[in-house]
């Protein structure tokens, strides 16, 4: 999966998809959702190939104003990995500040963290 993804991505936007283990699909849409509060609309458009009786296509999302167009590709899910890896790269560089502001801090010392209600849990019998 990793040779599908191009050279030209920042380092930190290659450390965040190795860092997480998550194809670059479900990396975009999940980061889609996180800027926008909607999942975003996929246009597949086919174009005809190089060699005759043979189709390619050509993936399309809008991200905010900007319309992103990948590549042709001879499969769908590979031209919607060309289009959602370029995605990424414009998320990471035009919402960055959004997804961090929006994000929520974890307040420790409260009974929601998994750790604190771990500790309550293996505990609990000395906290009679």
């Amino acid at each position: 999966m990793t040779t599908l993804i191009p050279g030209d991505l920042p380092d930190h936007v290659r450390e965040m998809m190795a860092r997480t283990r998550k194809n670059p699909i479900s990396l975009f849409l999940e980061m889609y959702v996180n800027v926008f509060k909607i999942t975003p609309e996929v246009l597949f458009e086919i174009v005809p190939g190089e060699d005759k009786g043979s189709l390619l296509f050509v993936t399309s999302v809008q991200i905010g104003d900007t319309l992103l167009k990948g590549s042709p590709h001879r499969t769908k899910k590979i031209s919607k990995l060309d289009c959602f890896v370029k995605g990424i790269k414009i998320l990471c560089g035009k919402f960055s500040m959004e997804i961090t502001n929006s994000a929520q801090d974890l307040q420790f010392k409260q009974d929601t963290t998994f750790f604190e209600l771990l500790r309550m849990h293996t505990y609990s019998k000395f906290y009679r």
